[in-house]
């Protein structure tokens, strides 16, 4: 019985037709391939070194010289710092205030040495002298450390933060930014 109430509704619905839907426009199927032409476009060249020719840094420095005098210079420092014994491995907070004292006058000194140097370019001179403002309060939070430490706190590192970036995130990607591998922050914290 049930069958036969589904036969007579199927009776009922056979005159019914659904209209089809109406072709795209040429104009909507134009735009449509213009678009996906155009993002397809943009992805390639975001990718291609074109755009890394088109779109520099304005923090990127101009003076090759410069540049390679102070990349020499955190290598010494880097090399400084890998002589001393890993923080990691001190058996107390204490310690490892001792260890971190030594590495600070260490980043210390290459900062100051490299706020002498001189560079041909004045943008290069003000990007850098930037730089080093926020080496000084990277090293700031490092005595901040250095104190907890000492006092027998055993605290994570906090690193200050300006416009919402780690102050060791910008100085990071001005390094990485310029070539200068040895000038990231080093990684003993």
């Amino acid at each position: 019985m049930a069958d036969l109430d589904l036969g007579d509704e199927r009776r009922e619905n056979s005159g019914r037709v659904e209209a089809m839907p109406s072709p795209m426009s040429t104009w909507t199927r134009a735009a449509a391939t213009v678009f996906v032409i155009v993002c397809v476009a943009f992805w390639i060249f975001a990718f291609s070194p074109w755009a890394r020719d088109m779109f520099v840094a304005p923090d990127g420095l101009d003076d090759d010289v410069f540049a390679e005098r102070i990349e020499r210079r955190c290598a010494t420092a880097r090399s400084a710092l890998e002589e001393l014994p890993s923080i990691r491995s001190a058996e107390s907070p204490e310690q490892r205030a001792v260890t971190l004292i030594q590495a600070n006058e260490v980043l210390e000194t290459m900062v100051a040495e490299i706020a002498a140097f001189d560079s041909t370019v004045l943008s290069d001179q003000e990007v850098v002298a930037r730089w080093l403002d926020d080496w000084q309060i990277y090293l700031d939070d490092r005595a901040v450390h250095v104190d907890r430490l000492a006092a027998g706190e055993d605290d994570r590192f906090l690193n200050s933060e300006a416009d919402g970036i780690f102050i060791a995130e910008r100085m990071n990607g001005f390094a990485r930014r310029n070539d200068l591998d040895s000038c990231e922050t080093p990684g003993d914290l």
